[in-house]
């Protein structure tokens, strides 16, 4: 656990990696605060000119949560326990642990504000708290608009095991009325949809399965039952996003940050070279927007270059790479040619998040630029090409 109190201790020393900085101080641990920390470059500049009269203050943690959230979470101890405030309202301890893993890996904590505000539409006290208990015991990934990934097996047809009825294909909303879902979580196996961790998930006793991640809203969450380490849980409704053989071990999907010209000046999600021009260029005259790859190999559709092409907020984008061109085309129809295909929905800020999977083909890493086009093919139909 992260501790919020110390006394002021002396500067002693410190000394700098590539990615990081170490602060050494009379009697306390040594203090480490990453380059991609908002407070990273207020301790060099301290650093660098001698002026360490308030860099502890500066360097502890309450003052990080603080500043990295521009004042919206303060960090507190309350009976030995680390509690954040959330425009000074206290948090579960639970969810403040969880904001501080957030804070000292240097992720925006607006994620975890919409995911508060979606938990708080909840209308189950028991559903909420529940959530509490599968936040502590399971990894938790959560989306741009406050929701949670969570995994579910599925037979090979899309369909789920229970009944084979249920559509759980890539894209598909999957929903039933909230009163038909079994809220007693001691009746462990019950009436519901049914999401699970990954190890719950990837261990369920069907021979031939996928596994897909999806997205759950916390509002949605009914109840957790205490049996295999609430590794599972019954919801109302969620969204199937991806076929995946492993577990996303991050704190936020990479396939769902928000476009840097909706989130603010400080939040680099790759999406854009520069938010206050889109990043456009004329090239024999087409508008060529350029974007940055992500720092998950992946890269983010603006939604000026979306809407040009026709796509609206829901519609489904397939994407799949054409070796005899070496570009990606993304369209509303279905991709035959090339290799490395995926589909996803275009979300609520009608852009496009593609992952790492389309782009691995390209040997992409964050840095690397990608330029967009709208396109006409032969048909009339309009789509968009990556180069």
């Amino acid at each position: 656990m992260i501790t919020a109190t110390a006394p002021t201790p002396t500067f002693l020393n410190s000394f700098k990696t590539g990615d990081a900085v170490t602060v050494f101080f009379s009697g306390h641990d040594p203090i480490t605060v990453a380059k991609q920390n908002s407070l990273y470059a207020s301790i060099e500049e301290k650093l660098r000119t001698g002026d360490t009269s308030d860099l502890y203050e500066l360097a502890t943690f309450a003052a990080r949560v603080k500043q990295h959230s521009g004042g919206k979470f303060i960090l507190v101890e309350k009976d030995g326990r680390n509690v954040v405030l959330l425009h000074n309202k206290p948090m579960p301890p639970a969810l403040s642990e969880f904001t501080l893993q957030f804070v000292e890996q240097g992720f925006d904590t607006d994620f975890i504000e919409r995911f508060w505000k979606n938990l708080c539409q909840n209308p189950s006290e028991q559903s909420r708290e529940s959530l509490y208990a599968f936040i502590e015991a399971n990894n938790m990934t959560l989306t741009d608009d406050g929701c949670f990934i969570g995994y579910r097996s599925i037979r090979e047809n899309w369909t789920d095991h229970a009944t084979g009825n249920m559509d759980n294909s890539i894209g598909s909303t999957v929903s039933m009325d909230r009163s038909g879902v079994d809220s007693n979580p001691n009746n462990t196996c019950s009436s519901g949809l049914h999401v699970a961790a990954w190890s719950y998930a990837s261990s369920f006793g069907y021979r031939a399965s996928r596994l897909v991640e999806v997205k759950v809203n916390p509002r949605d969450v009914v109840t957790v039952p205490p049996d295999y380490n609430q590794q599972k849980m019954r919801v109302c409704e969620f969204v199937v996003l991806s076929e995946v053989t492993e577990e996303r071990n991050s704190l936020v999907h990479p396939d769902t940050f928000v476009d840097a010209s909706e989130a603010g000046d400080d939040w680099d999600t790759g999406s854009l070279i520069d938010s206050d021009t889109n990043a456009t260029v004329v090239s024999n005259g087409s508008e060529v927007f350029v974007m940055n790859v992500t720092t998950s190999g992946g890269v983010n559709v603006p939604k000026e270059l979306a809407k040009k092409a026709g796509f609206a907020v829901g519609d489904t984008a397939n994407a799949c790479y054409d070796r005899a061109t070496d570009t990606v085309r993304i369209s509303k129809a279905c991709c035959n040619a090339g290799t490395a295909c995926a589909s996803r929905t275009v979300d609520s800020h009608n852009s496009i998040r593609l992952g790492s999977s389309v782009f691995s083909v390209w040997d992409l890493v964050q840095g690397d630029h990608v330029e967009g086009r709208v396109v006409t093919d032969s048909n009339g139909y309009e789509y968009i090409e990556l180069s």
